[in-house]
């Protein structure tokens, strides 16, 4: 409630922001997107030349959309949220300097957002090419499931409970997209012939909207008014502040490395498909193309993706790459995605976004034996309390829910990875694995809004009351999350011990041959990684 003055606020908050998106963050993924296309159509050409062949399928390359998701939720939101410009002002304003001076609190927020997303991304980019060059070996014992289940949290209530809300707060629009998502993927049904499934949908909702209103010439005009010719970008002094770095790494560690976990398997995937690229240079690839895009302002990452193996199926080559770079460039350079995104409702999209979130978790589950289920359940609980606690604009004053909810996706990784090798009965890795989180919760990586060994004995703030501060909510001290940890590791390790050098305690179980790879024989690690085509790929990336 801007009181008398939403004429005065509105149009400059929503300035910055289409400057933050349609001046930098979509021209800078335009840039990163031409960088890696255009590479790995060279790849293609080289493997090609190399083995004689006029087959050959390039590498699909785009936006990392789980990673986007948790930048979105989990790093520009929460910084925009933590500046408090709604508790700095009494509401509704009363004056034009306060609306001014709201207003320019908001446009200072965005900006922040935006550069530590900049500066995040930059440093994901700089770990994934140091994954590449050293990470396999680590990749190989985080398991696949918990890696998949880290990402699952997000997909379920960023991605499944978040667009769902939209839906049934519009259900003339909503619902019948949503259902249609179900018949067309879920249940393999072709409804719309030759037209793609997704296009059937959002065309569906199109006509929803412009009947229920939601799509409207104004909306429409609003957003012709941001086609302009943007141009690039560079991100300049945004890149200078690492300060607040420390506060999200429990977000940025985790999907730098399930990107290039994610790349690993793609590469695997396409290896099996019939076209052997080198793993090494795919994963530092990833990396730089994602640094680029930083560098142009944008706090997105890229990353090859799933789908070689349907791309070859339907007959695509090299050129597809190319086609795919120059339409995302020319829509991100001229800002057409704001036509778009006035034109189709939220409630068109919000179902395609549920399916990915879902098929999120179903890739994680078929990586799982039903003995492992817990695991999963163990894993979304972070990012559905980092859901919660955004659900009250001052947050949730529960400290538990608000443990669990900062960095929810590191935290989710190592919590299931934990439960994962206990299950499987793989005693000294879970011993480790603790430790690793005692470590982690005794720096405040872990549980805690910010990442410091100075607050180890001291509680930090996780809901300032600006009114009075005493009222503000404190987080537990790190010490003793980190002693929790501590306490597990006793009977861990003594289990261990007796494991090792006893038959006390029951072997480790048998290696979990996922339902899809069963009929290609083929024997998994204890971490759930495809052992054989993973020794042969980390062989090759080492030549």
């Amino acid at each position: 409630d801007n009181g008398a003055f939403p004429g005065t606020v509105a149009p400059a908050v929503f300035d910055t922001i289409n400057d933050v998106i349609f001046g930098r963050a979509l021209p800078g993924l335009g840039v990163t997107m031409v960088f890696g296309n255009i590479y790995y159509s060279w790849m293609g050409v080289r493997l090609a030349a190399k083995e004689g062949r006029d087959d050959v399928t390039a590498l699909p390359y785009g936006v990392n959309t789980p990673a986007a998701f948790a930048f979105v939720f989990s790093i520009i939101g929460p910084v925009v949220g933590d500046v408090g410009c709604d508790f700095q002002f009494d509401l509704p304003l009363v004056n034009q300097s306060d609306a001014d001076a709201f207003a320019a609190c908001w446009k200072g927020a965005i900006e922040k957002g935006w550069q530590v997303g900049v500066v995040s991304n930059l440093l994901v980019g700089i770990i994934s090419v140091l994954l590449g060059l050293f990470g396999d070996f680590v990749i190989r014992f985080t398991p696949t499931a918990t890696l998949l289940t880290s990402l699952a949290g997000i997909g379920i209530a960023f991605l499944g409970l978040s667009q769902a809300t939209l839906i049934f707060a519009n259900p003339v629009v909503g619902i019948l997209p949503l259902y249609l998502v179900v018949i067309g993927y879920f249940a393999d049904i072709n409804f719309a012939g030759p037209v793609p499934i997704s296009l059937a949908i959002i065309l569906v909702s199109i006509i929803l909207g412009a009947a229920d209103d939601v799509v409207n010439k104004d909306a429409l005009s609003a957003a012709a008014e941001d086609v302009a010719a943007y141009g690039l970008s560079f991100a300049g002094d945004a890149l200078g502040d690492w300060s607040e770095v420390s506060i999200y790494i429990g977000t940025i560690f985790p999907v730098a490395l399930a990107a290039a976990a994610g790349t690993l398997m793609n590469v695997i995937s396409a290896k099996k498909a019939g076209d052997s690229y080198p793993l090494k240079e795919t994963m530092i690839s990833d990396g730089f193309g994602t640094m680029i895009g930083a560098f142009f302002g944008t706090p997105f990452g890229t990353s090859v993706y799933i789908g070689h193996p349907a791309y070859k199926r339907f007959g695509a080559g090299i050129g597809y790459s190319l086609i795919n770079c120059v339409v995302f460039f020319f829509f991100a350079i001229f800002g057409i995605f704001a036509v778009a995104a006035a034109l189709v409702p939220p409630q068109g999209t919000a179902p395609l976004l549920i399916y990915v979130g879902f098929m999120i978790c179903k890739e994680a589950l078929e990586e799982m034996p039903n003995r492992q289920y817990p695991t999963f359940i163990i894993g979304i609980l972070p990012a559905l309390s980092d859901f919660a606690s955004t659900l009250i604009g001052t947050g949730i004053p529960n400290i538990g829910l608000q443990a669990l909810a900062k960095s929810s996706i590191l935290l989710a990784l190592v919590q299931s990875t934990i439960w994962w090798y206990i299950i499987e009965r793989h005693l000294a890795q879970a011993t480790a694995w603790t430790l690793a989180a005692a470590i982690l919760a005794g720096l405040g990586v872990i549980h805690q809004p910010a990442a410091s060994g100075e607050n180890f004995n001291k509680q930090q703030v996780l809901i300032q009351d600006f009114s009075d501060p005493a009222n503000s909510l404190f987080q537990t001290e790190q010490w003793r999350f980190m002693v929790g940890y501590l306490l597990v590791i006793v009977p861990l390790a003594i289990l261990a011990a007796l494991q090792k050098y006893t038959d006390k305690v029951d072997p480790p179980r048998e290696p979990y041959v996922p339902t899809y790879e069963k009929d290609e024989n083929v024997v998994v690690s204890h971490a759930g990684i495809d052992a054989s085509d993973a020794d042969i790929a980390l062989k090759e990336a080492s030549l």
